[in-house]
């Protein structure tokens, strides 16, 4: 399988499997991510989706304890999500972190008005995640 990492860092790696065009993206337990690291994550994420226009996207949020607050969450959705929509890209499966606050942000950004028009699943095992996804 071709693998291409397209950035990994003390926060994140992303990842474009080209054959399944499929973007993974895979969150770190960090404690010093700010708001301002975590909107240039986002907005190259939307400039990695905008250049690979994926079927998917596989979020691994299993490791992520950064709880996303109500500012960013709405920055997400004015900044974020349109691009990825106009992208073509609508379907995302996330592994559920195990911290329960980021789990509940995570879920209250993608229940805003434009989070609502992705095709969004939470699971807890990646093989029924990308099950999913190709179904």
């Amino acid at each position: 399988m071709r693998m291409e990492v397209l950035r990994e860092n003390e926060f994140n790696q992303l990842v474009w499997e080209a054959p399944y065009q499929l973007m993974t993206l895979r969150r770190f337990d960090v404690l010093d991510m700010t708001d301002e690291l975590y909107q240039q994550e986002a907005l190259f994420l939307a400039d990695m989706v905008e250049k690979y226009k994926p079927y998917g996207i596989l979020m691994d949020h299993r490791k992520f304890s950064y709880p996303i607050i109500p500012s960013l969450q709405e920055w997400l959705n004015k900044n974020i999500f349109p691009r990825l929509l106009a992208s073509g890209f609508y379907k995302g499966a996330f592994l559920i972190s195990a911290d329960f606050f980021t789990q509940v942000s995570v879920e209250q950004t993608l229940s805003e008005k434009e989070g609502q028009k992705f095709s969004i699943r939470y699971f807890d095992d990646e093989t029924t995640a990308r099950q999913w996804l190709f179904a």
